[in-house]
């Protein structure tokens, strides 16, 4: 969590000002669970401890996307980044040598799905997700269950993402 050091300062209307003494304080942090917004929240704070990392960050990503294979695209898992600057100038250029990771899948036309799932029936939304090139899907409603899917579309989320835990393992029977 970030440390912060306040300080009060009041000014009245004649232009007098009087400061308190600093106090240092910890910023309390958001709990994110979608997985995009976790790792963008990591980055923000690798930012925080190097502004040289801005540039590195954002040259990996822009490669990782170019790299993807056509009919594919990036999931929403997080991709995994790792880099070291080689050199830096004080005039702001710098060499960095970085590796990207990032699960790949089918194409999928957000637009389109979301359009075939609204107003639907949960039942019929899963038979529909079902036919996608996809493993698994779940629907869930918040803040309750309803039998239908909502009719805008803008209000259909679809996370796009890798399990990336291993099934437990099964012991065969003797």
């Amino acid at each position: 969590m970030p440390h912060v050091e306040i300080r009060l300062v009041a000014t009245d209307a004649l232009g007098q000002s009087g400061e308190s003494t600093p106090a240092q304080m910890t910023l309390p942090e958001r709990t994110f669970n979608h997985p995009i917004a976790r790792a963008i929240i990591d980055q923000r704070k690798e930012l925080a401890k190097d502004s040289r990392s801005a540039d590195a960050v954002a040259e990996i990503l822009g490669d990782l996307k170019k790299n993807v294979p056509t009919g594919t695209a990036l999931t929403d898992n997080a991709p995994a980044i790792d880099y070291r600057v080689t050199t830096s100038t004080p005039d702001g250029h710098m060499s960095f040598f970085g590796t990207a990771k990032g699960f790949v899948a089918p194409s999928l036309d957000f637009s389109k799905i979301k359009s075939r799932l609204s107003g639907q029936s949960t039942a019929a939304a899963r038979i529909y997700l079902g036919t996608l090139p996809i493993e698994s899907a779940q629907v869930s409603q918040k803040p309750v269950s309803l039998p239908l899917m909502p009719i805008l579309g803008s209000r259909i989320k679809i996370v796009y993402e890798v399990q990336t835990t291993k099934p437990p393992a099964v012991t065969p029977k003797a």
